[in-house]
């Protein structure tokens, strides 16, 4: 009944099923293989990446001395010759071995207001500039054009709850909730799970959110009704007009 919108601007999907029937019709099942090989490559570089990542976020060490090291490492890992990749990501798994059960999980609701709270702060540095956001915090009590509504909005993120996040921005809100559950939830989470990740993904503007994730499921559930479930999927219209009270 509702529209369904795929974003994909440049056909890339609907082109690669073209060809694909071409190739199946023209008996060439070697241009199959070397897209498998091709998908199979993109995954080992990914899972390297998710696991450099998941190691950060478990020691909060930056392992490398500058930005140009770290940019050189991944580019490494994107474009660098696939044996390589994958010795690099038997050394992170080794790494992320030894911090299995080390991860602390912070309460649910405190972690989505201080997500929420920095995203906000980081737009006010980008929208503002550095130096009048730094002189407003620093309350050295010099006045300048728009330094007033600087101070209005960093005392109201300073005072966002929960409550008032979810109701005046739910794009931001979803969009932190599903990274509180991908982060501590996710099969990503401290147990060495080889870099696999298997997100939950907020998709902004869309009144749906789907999963399969018994946790994500369970978060949903005491918020909004299920309208559809297949097997462990569950979808969801998380609009507010489909609350349980209704």
């Amino acid at each position: 009944m509702d529209e369904v919108r795929i974003l994909d601007q440049d056909n890339v999907a609907i082109k690669s099923i073209a060809e694909g029937f071409k190739q199946r019709k023209n008996g060439n099942s070697q241009w199959f293989r070397e897209k498998r090989d091709w998908w199979d490559e993109c995954n080992e570089r990914d899972r390297v990446m998710n696991l450099d990542a998941d190691l950060y976020e478990l020691s909060q060490i930056i392992t490398y001395d500058s930005l140009s090291e770290m940019v050189r490492a991944r580019n490494e890992v994107l474009k660098g010759p696939i044996e390589r990749v994958m010795a690099r990501r038997l050394e992170l798994v080794q790494k992320k071995f030894s911090y299995k059960g080390r991860k602390e999980i912070p309460p649910e609701e405190q972690e989505i207001v201080l997500n929420i709270r920095r995203r906000i702060d980081n737009n006010f540095w980008e929208k503002y500039g550095t130096e009048r956001v730094s002189m407003v915090v620093s309350n050295l009590e010099v006045v300048f054009p728009k330094s007033a509504k600087i101070a209005r909005d960093i005392a109201r993120s300073s005072r966002l709850t929960l409550a008032e996040a979810r109701k005046e921005m739910p794009g931001l809100y979803w969009q932190t909730k599903v990274d509180y559950y991908n982060r501590y939830y996710g099969r990503q989470s401290a147990g060495g799970q080889l870099g696999d990740r298997n997100h939950a993904v907020y998709i902004p503007y869309c009144n749906y959110f789907g999963t399969s994730d018994v946790r994500l499921v369970k978060a949903l559930e005491s918020e909004f009704k299920a309208i559809l479930v297949t097997d462990k999927l569950r979808l969801f219209r998380i609009t507010s007009n489909d609350h349980h009270s209704n």
